[in-house]
C-alpha cells in the first residue's frame, strides 16, 4: 500500500474568491481532490468551499482587508501588509502544528513569509513558493530578512 502524499496549500487570502490569488488556489485544491493519493490540506483566511482538510481564521478572516482599506481610505503609507503577514503568519504556525509537515510533503506557499519558511525548512518540507506581485521595497526588505548576510554587504 503506497503512502499518501500529503501537499499543503498555504494562501494568504480567501480561497475561492474571484479577484484575487485565492481562486487560483481554489482550481489546485479542486484538482487535488480526483487524486486517490494525495491527501490535501490548506490554510487561508477563508474557503468558500470547505469540503476536505481546511483550516481559517475564522472570524479574523477580515482584519486584513479591514487594514487595507484603512490604508487606502485614510492613511496612504499605513503599512498594512506588516500586520497583514503577522496574522497569516500566526495562523498558519498554529495550524501546522496539527498538520504536522515533514520531509516528505509537498507545501505550496503564496506569501514571502520568513517565519513560515524557516520552520518549514527546518522540518524538511518542500516548498512551492508562489508569490504574487509585491512592490520592490517589500521584496527587498523580506529578502533581506531571510538573507542577512547578502543584505550587510551590499551596504
Amino acid at each position: 500500500m503506497t503512502k499518501k502524499r500529503k501537499i499543503i496549500n498555504l494562501c494568504n487570502s480567501k480561497i475561492g474568491v474571484v479577484g484575487n490569488i485565492g481562486l487560483r488556489t481554489a482550481y489546485i485544491i479542486n484538482n487535488l481532490k480526483a487524486k486517490q493519493n494525495i491527501s490535501s490540506f490548506s490554510i487561508s483566511r477563508g474557503i468558500l468551499d470547505k469540503s476536505g482538510q481546511s483550516y481559517t481564521y475564522g472570524i479574523f478572516k477580515n482584519i486584513p482587508s479591514i487594514l487595507n482599506y484603512i490604508r487606502v481610505h485614510f492613511f496612504k503609507n499605513f503599512n498594512h501588509k506588516y500586520f497583514d503577514i503577522l496574522i497569516f503568519d500566526f495562523f498558519v504556525l498554529l495550524y501546522l502544528r496539527f498538520i504536522k509537515p515533514n520531509k516528505n510533503d509537498v507545501i505550496h506557499l503564496w506569501e514571502m513569509s520568513p517565519k513560515i519558511i524557516k520552520y518549514l525548512n527546518k522540518k524538511g518540507s518542500k516548498i512551492i513558493l508562489d508569490v504574487p506581485i509585491a512592490p520592490h521595497i517589500y521584496r527587498q526588505e523580506i529578502e533581506n530578512q531571510l538573507h542577512p548576510k547578502l543584505s550587510s554587504n551590499q551596504n
